[in-house]
Formats: structure tokens, sequence, C-alpha cells
């Protein structure tokens, strides 16, 4: 069975084949940073994943997720150059938001 999170958008009606720059997980989360500047957010339960969408769009080449639980924040780094150059990489701030059934 194909996996939704990693072959398909969260309306499940797009193919994704866009590289993957970051896969990270978060309590029951998980998290995929793509080339093309979107971040998709998956709930996973035992049943495996329950829910899935976007969480951020418009970044311009997402290569790492991390969190910060004192902040409750969630940083995309961010390569504005999208070829990797020195002094080229912003870190975007985001809200945590875990409220997926």
């Amino acid at each position: 069975m194909p996996n939704r999170v990693l072959n398909t958008s969260p309306d499940g009606t797009t193919a994704i084949r866009n590289e993957t720059f970051a896969l990270v997980s978060h309590g029951q989360y998980l998290y995929r940073a793509l080339k093309g500047g979107i971040v998709y957010q998956a709930s996973v339960g035992p049943k495996g994943v329950t829910a899935q969408r976007f969480y951020a769009s418009g970044l311009a080449t997402p290569t790492g997720i991390g969190f910060s639980e004192g902040l409750a924040l969630m940083m995309v780094y961010d390569d504005l150059s999208a070829l990797s150059l020195a002094a080229q990489i912003a870190v975007r701030k985001l809200p945590i938001c875990e409220d997926m059934p």
C-alpha cells in the first residue's frame, strides 16, 4: 500500500515526486520539508497516518527542521540561494501547532 504522507499531498489528489530535504518526528507528528518550499505535517498513530496537512509554504528551499520546546517554536532552516551558498540561510520561526486528531 503506498504511503500517503510520502507520496501524495494532504488533499490526497496530487502525487508528490519532489526531493525531501528534511523528515523529522516530534511526538506523534511527522514533518516533511520538500524542495520547492513546502512543509507537510502528519499525525501518526498506532494505525498509521490519521491526518495530514500543509504546515508551511512559500519557503525558498527548506533544508532542516528543529524544535525549541521552551519557546514552543519550530524552526525551519531555509536556504535562500537554493544553492547552499554561504550566509544565505534564514531561520523561520513557526508556532508548534499539533492539534490534529
